[in-house]
């Protein structure tokens, strides 16, 4: 059941963030956060343009990642790879929504959402040895 909604959740953050960007695109400043340190806040600033990193490594991610999915002897296995996926979409989409944000001086760090989905990202690949135990 969650492979389902993780599946299903994935492509709509991924479409999510390229339809955030393009939407605020035009009004971003010339220069936008595009690293953040571990405080959460930015750390290097880039080109406008540079903000399309995300969404493109985002599709690469995806693509990659339902790719593996779909390998011989991984699909059963890797049960956790919708989840993954979803996971990283969601996190891609918040972390843009936040360079978006900080770039219009609404925000100057990087939110609890983005830490929680780390850890959640993080602790995933292990949570199917805890369901057999």
């Amino acid at each position: 059941m969650l492979a389902h909604v993780a599946t299903a959740v994935s492509p709509v953050f991924l479409l999510g963030m390229f339809a955030l960007l393009l939407l605020n695109y035009s009004s971003l400043p010339a220069q936008v956060p595009i690293h953040f340190g571990l405080n959460g806040q930015p750390d290097r600033y880039g080109s406008r343009s540079a903000i399309w990193l995300l969404p493109l490594l985002g599709l690469a991610f995806y693509a990659g990642f339902i790719g593996l999915h779909h390998l011989p002897g991984i699909r059963h296995g890797g049960s956790m790879i919708p989840l993954l996926i979803a996971e990283c979409m969601v996190l891609f989409w918040e972390i843009l929504r936040t360079q978006i944000r900080i770039a219009r001086g609404r925000a100057q760090r990087l939110g609890p959402l983005s830490w929680l989905l780390i850890v959640a990202i993080c602790i995933t690949p292990f949570l199917p040895q805890f369901a057999t135990r």
